[in-house]
């Protein structure tokens, strides 16, 4: 929700339930589809010991995705997104650490072009070479930057 609400009223969320994406946007014609990922460095279970992107390749468009949603248009294979955000909490102190907190994060926008096909996860310190986390009041700016 964090996300959505930075991104503005024109996108939807769509995530609910089993749906391959998270935030849907049509405008002119063209959709363009996010799937919202997390990275914290506290969990309920403990601290995190492994930072991971996973994109989640799949080999093959989820059969339920037809039955629910006849008609919309679907890769074969893939992500299933035009763009990856992810989400990165990274303080790790419980006294200093407030998850709701959008100042808090930074985030991780990826086109999927920017992608090798296949690719599945990614440990975080060499997704840190390749793009630059953003705050969250710049996350707009970043995916309209992407999109157009």
């Amino acid at each position: 929700m964090m996300v959505l609400y930075a991104l503005g009223g024109e996108w939807k969320l769509v995530g609910l339930g089993w749906h391959p994406w998270d935030l849907e946007l049509r405008r002119d014609n063209k959709r363009y589809r996010i799937q919202v990922r997390q990275i914290a460095a506290l969990q309920l279970w403990g601290k995190t010991k492994k930072y991971l992107l996973s994109f989640g390749w799949k080999k093959k468009a989820p059969d339920y995705f037809f039955r629910d949603h006849p008609g919309e248009e679907i890769e074969p294979e893939g992500w299933f997104c035009d763009i990856f955000i992810f989400g990165l909490h990274l303080e790790d102190d419980e006294n200093k650490a407030d998850q709701v907190d959008p100042s808090q994060w930074r985030f991780l926008v990826i086109p999927v072009k920017d992608l090798k096909r296949g690719l599945d996860s990614m440990i975080l310190e060499k997704a840190l070479k390749r793009w630059n986390p953003v705050e969250w009041n710049r996350l707009s700016e970043t995916v309209e930057n992407i999109i157009k």
